[in-house]
């Protein structure tokens, strides 16, 4: 059987990959600060900054989901902790993509939105990595988690549905 473990489980995208890979019969650990209530799943409480608790909570060769990954230091973590996983997840954001004038979705308010091609691929360029804004703390995450081999990262965009606010 598949194992992974989800750190911020019990948030939007969290619960919704966790119920999903229940339902396909995987064993998922659920880790964050308190228990959430997704059938089937292990409530692992555990500071998401603690590298042993990571390992404690889903062991070797499981897939490791990080949906609150939020900056380099996280993605370092990820990295480091990499060759203990098959693959290892983070979600990041499509706010990170910028257009030919440099626009983003954080200085929307500001300087207009972006204009972004539809439909976009991941050829789009990205903000510089860094601490000022979401979405260059995002490209800070994805740039140190991706020294890993085995890393993989998301950048959905416009999530809604279940558990949304």
């Amino acid at each position: 059987m598949s194992r992974a473990a989800i750190i911020g489980g019990g948030g939007q995208i969290g619960r919704a990959v966790a119920t999903d890979l229940v339902a396909a019969g995987w064993d998922i650990a659920v880790i964050g600060r308190g228990p959430p209530d997704i059938p089937g799943t292990v409530p692992v409480i555990a500071d998401r900054e603690d590298d042993d608790a990571l390992f404690r909570a889903v062991g070797e060769g499981a897939l490791l989901l990080d949906c609150v990954a939020f900056d380099g230091t996280h993605g370092a973590q990820l990295a480091r902790v990499a060759p203990a996983f098959d693959r290892v997840v983070a979600i990041s954001s499509q706010s990170v993509y910028r257009d030919a004038a440099g626009r983003t979705l954080d200085e929307a308010r500001e300087g207009g939105f972006p204009d972004l091609p539809v439909p976009m691929t991941e050829d789009q360029p990205a903000v510089d990595a860094g601490p000022e804004t979401y979405s260059t703390r995002k490209v800070a995450m994805e740039q140190a988690l991706l020294a890993a081999p085995n890393a993989h990262v998301l950048r959905p965009g416009a999530i809604h549905g279940a558990h949304s606010r």
